[in-house]
């Protein structure tokens, strides 16, 4: 398949709307192209490699501005806040400049011209990486110009996702959903996929992260006795959740989002080493922890600068709590029960601790468990039922958390007028923290929950009292009124002045006791954001 083909299929695609249709698009274009080639399509157009990342090739906007400039010295670089992204501002200056022919480059010459930036390195690397860039560039037309560069920088927004191609390949393969995912999840990318559906074997294989299992969020120890099923009750740690691979005297570790951290550990790597080398291959799940020299558990946050800001000085005692097996000696214990998997663990942890559990008996034994907990200083309990198989990235009625529930006092300086029976209150709120100086207040999104009738009533009186001006649709308020605030998510948001919002925010209740330089501050939502999404 030719690049500018590649190009073309892409353009062509961002002007659908409908995912069906471009899920349908997909597979006809993967009907028609060599098999060997389709895995390599998929990764050009995620931008995302196999064998190397972004981060690998080191290429930014301004090296491929400064490659711009060198390769059109005399095109005025103008107009890219009138272009959608940099690609198609790139092929705005290509157009400009007559760059219409196609180049004789196929998928596989675009992926090993890319593959060679991984390898500079040394004095003088920006000029080489610039030199390297142009001789690219000179040889494309402004469409393949334009997708380049969004591969480069990881951009291709052309509404295909990785989901998109997954549901597009269950159709190649025709094969269901459900079944295509988890044999995609055993093989843990698209290439290896490839590979191993070709040999009629798919399964998972050591120094290969593997989608982590997630456990269902409960309100109550109750609740997890309800799913009537016996349970191991383990120490939630606030810790960062790791997945240790062995393939003879290899190691790797990688974190809850699968990121490689091998080289911030190189402690833990020879502990590994030592510990299980008795064992051909293995993958291990844990909860890395870090203790201070007085016993006390490292902070998350804390934890994170210590690792991999390198500042080890800072820390006593780094330790992982093992509490799952996934393979040893080339056998897959995906599907073997967990009960069977924590006997395999017991057997075979050496050194290395378990995390603290029970198999409880009745509630009150679980519910003391869970209190216990707390009082030690962790997060919670993780109860994992003891029939359950391993479901690789998928959260079901099989694990379950339940944890001391994260909140934020935050303040409200905007309300809205609701509607339906919320007609004649100020019952949406727009919530604020604290800038980093405590010198402004930056939003976080807005919340029409968590209040009974008689609260919104009540509300709706406290903010009129506190008005400042109306806007559309309501009010702007002093900063006055401190709320309680919990929440099941905080994503990035470009929509915010503050970077974040709030998902399913909702007031558990009033702070009369606090003002509003007593409210969270910007920093405790990064913090949050980052122990949540980072790892």
């Amino acid at each position: 398949m030719k690049f500018f083909d590649f190009s073309n299929f892409h353009e062509s695609i961002s002007k659908i709307k409908s995912r069906n249709e471009i899920v349908q698009k997909i597979k006809e274009l993967f009907l028609n192209i060599e098999y060997e080639r389709i895995p390599l399509f998929i990764e050009l157009s995620l931008g995302k490699f196999e064998n190397f990342s972004k981060k690998d090739l080191n290429i930014g906007i301004s090296t491929i501005y400064e490659t711009i400039k060198t390769l059109f010295p005399y095109c005025k670089l103008s107009g890219f806040s009138n272009a959608e992204d940099f690609g198609e501002w790139i092929k705005l200056i290509f157009i400009q400049n007559n760059k219409n022919e196609a180049s004789k480059f196929e998928l596989e010459d675009i992926y090993t011209e890319i593959l060679k930036f991984k390898e500079l390195k040394g004095e003088g690397v920006k000029r080489e990486r610039v030199e390297r860039l142009k001789s690219i560039y000179e040889k494309l037309s402004y469409i393949e110009a334009k997708y380049f560069t969004k591969i480069v920088l990881k951009e291709i927004r052309g509404g295909i996702k990785e989901g998109l191609f997954k549901k597009a390949l269950s159709l190649y393969f025709n094969i269901d959903d459900k079944k295509f995912q988890e044999l995609f999840l055993k093989s843990g990318s698209f290439r290896k996929f490839f590979e191993n559906y070709k040999k009629g074997d798919i399964k998972i294989e050591p120094l290969r992260p593997i989608p982590m299992m997630l456990a269902e969020k409960v309100d109550s120890v109750k609740d997890i006795f309800n799913e009537g099923d016996f349970f191991s009750f383990e120490y939630k740690y606030d810790g960062i959740r790791v997945q240790i691979h062995k393939d003879k005297e290899k190691i790797k570790i990688f974190s809850r989002n699968l990121n490689d951290i091998t080289e911030y550990l190189i402690d833990l790597v020879n502990k590994i080493k030592e510990n299980f080398s008795s064992y051909e291959n293995l993958i291990l799940e844990g909860e890395l922890v870090g203790f201070k020299e007085s016993g006390e558990i490292v902070p998350f946050q804390d934890l994170m600068s210590v690792i991999f800001k390198k500042r080890k000085e800072n820390l006593l005692d780094l330790r992982v709590f093992l509490f799952d097996i996934l393979f040893l000696n080339n056998k897959d214990l995906t599907l073997t029960p967990y009960f069977k998997r924590m006997e395999i663990l017991d057997k075979v942890k050496g050194n290395f601790e378990r995390v603290k559990y029970i198999i409880p008996k009745d509630i009150d034994e679980g519910e003391n468990f869970y209190e216990k907990s707390i009082r030690d200083g962790f997060e919670g309990i993780v109860a994992k039922r003891l029939s359950s198989v391993y479901q690789s990235g998928r959260r079901g009625k099989l694990w379950f958390k339940l944890k001391k529930v994260e909140t934020l006092d935050l303040v409200i300086l905007k309300a809205f007028w609701g509607y339906g029976r919320r007609l004649n209150w100020l019952s949406d709120y727009m919530l604020y923290c604290l800038s980093e100086d405590k010198k402004s207040f930056l939003p976080l999104g807005k919340t029409f929950k968590g209040l009974t009738d008689e609260e919104f009533e009540e509300m709706t009186k406290k903010l009129i009292e506190i008005k400042i001006e109306d806007i559309d649709g309501g009010v702007v308020v002093k900063p006055e009124i401190v709320v309680e605030v919990g929440f099941e998510d905080i994503q990035k948001s470009k929509k915010y002045e503050s970077g974040f919002a709030l998902r399913f925010a909702r007031i558990l209740r009033i702070r009369e006791d606090k003002s509003p330089m007593d409210i969270n501050t910007i920093e405790d939502i990064k913090r949050i954001y980052n122990k949540l999404h980072i790892l």
